[in-house]
């Protein structure tokens, strides 16, 4: 059987080539018995591995719609999430204002047709850095990466009919730009991994003033250019 450090690295050497190293940090403070990191590890690796190409690239941030697929008989839609830096990760759920925070590597668990705005906290700054924030804040930039689709035929909650898409994805890597620099490495790097039979996210959430073209791995575009992102060109 392959050594736990040798699935470490042959993950980080195949997430090269999907978009930016992810890096999954351990600490002995981690309140998570060694079996059960190991098995959330063992988890992403497989599902990521299964993964060989991004299948769609957002140069802005929005919240994730989850969507719970037909191949099991529950609503609930399991994510498995490893963080690559200090900040505080977390979300909003369904606009409510209230941040929920979650480890460094985590398996957070939602319901079909939950919308999710995931977020970083600087305790340094009192700052929080949403997805749905990067529209309006000029001060940071989002990038995410979806891979692993599945045929919307697949969606049970929202139906494919309530979707209106060609395709969800079973992976994501979100990519926080803070310091506005595009020449260097991503300051802050999440992955995801949904755990579950055809169970994904859907991306863009519609957002006011936004025209969103999804399908056949054609990323969505804004309606309104935001600034920042010309001058990084």
């Amino acid at each position: 059987m392959m050594s736990f450090m040798a699935l470490i690295l042959l993950l980080q050497i195949q997430m090269l080539s999907i978009n930016e190293l992810i890096y999954i940090t351990f600490k002995r403070r981690l309140n998570m018995k060694g079996f059960k990191v190991i098995g959330l590890i063992i988890l992403l690796a497989v599902l990521i591995l299964s993964g060989n190409a991004v299948a769609l690239t957002l140069n802005y941030g929005t919240p994730l719609l989850i969507i719970d697929g037909d191949g099991d008989t529950n609503t609930s839609v399991n994510i498995l999430t490893s963080i690559m830096n200090g900040l505080t990760p977390g979300y909003y759920l369904n606009n409510n204002p209230s941040f929920i925070t979650f480890s460094t590597i985590d398996l957070l668990s939602f319901e079909g047709g939950d919308k999710v705005d995931f977020a970083l906290f600087d305790a340094t700054s009192s700052k929080y850095y949403s997805l749905s924030g990067d529209y309006k804040d000029n001060s940071y930039a989002v990038v995410m990466d979806l891979s692993v689709p599945y045929d919307i035929s697949h969606a049970q909650k929202p139906s494919a009919a309530q979707l209106g898409l060609n395709e969800y994805y079973a992976n994501a890597s979100i990519a926080w730009d803070l310091d506005m620099n595009p020449d260097t490495a991503p300051d802050v790097q999440i992955a995801f991994a949904v755990n579950g039979n055809y169970d994904g996210v859907a991306a863009p959430v519609p957002e006011p003033g936004t025209l969103m073209l999804l399908g056949s791995g054609l990323a969505g575009v804004a309606f309104y250019a935001k600034k920042k992102k010309v001058q990084r060109l």
